[in-house]
């Protein structure tokens, strides 16, 4: 009898203490959110997605998005014409902090699509703040210098955001 109480409260203790241990270092989210972008890796403004890979508030992630630019431009011959341009920043990051406040870095890429055959890539970096509210949904911050590099030149350029966190 003394033998199966034992075992009984080892087995108790050893499942409180994994069922503590999973709360402590799982969240239910992987902190996903829609945010709108001034400046940044889209050039003047972009829409984006971003999201961490594992259900964690930090660690690496991605970020996707869009903008769409209308409107007369000149070609390398001189030529003008009407057309549509479509930016889209592409990237992996990376947050590090707690408690909703994260020093967020990160890589990437965006294409340039241009009616008429133009456009190209250019690189970019991503270095700043972000405040997303811990383990639940609520508005979101960012503010990130944000050097670009392309075709030979480059941008030491800034951007800041405000999105929805789910």
């Amino acid at each position: 009898m003394k033998n199966c109480i034992t075992l009984i409260s080892c087995l108790i203790l050893l499942v409180s203490y994994s069922a503590s241990q999973e709360q402590t270092q799982t969240y239910s989210t992987s902190a996903s959110q829609a945010y709108a972008e001034l400046f940044g890796a889209g050039g003047l403004y972009s829409f984006n997605y971003d999201q961490r890979f594992t259900k964690t508030e930090k660690g690496i992630g991605f970020r996707a998005g869009f903008s769409l630019f209308g409107g007369s431009f000149f070609d390398d011959d001189g030529g003008e014409s009407v057309g549509l341009v479509v930016i889209l920043p592409v990237g992996l990051n990376f947050l590090v902090g707690g408690k909703g406040h994260y020093f967020e870095t990160g890589l990437g890429a965006t294409p340039v699509l241009a009616t008429g055959g133009g456009g190209g890539v250019a690189g970019f970096a991503q270095l700043g703040y972000r405040y997303q509210p811990f383990q639940k949904q609520g508005f979101t911050f960012r503010a990130n210098l944000t050097p670009i590099v392309g075709e030979g030149t480059g941008l030491l350029w800034f951007g800041l955001s405000g999105g929805f966190r789910w």
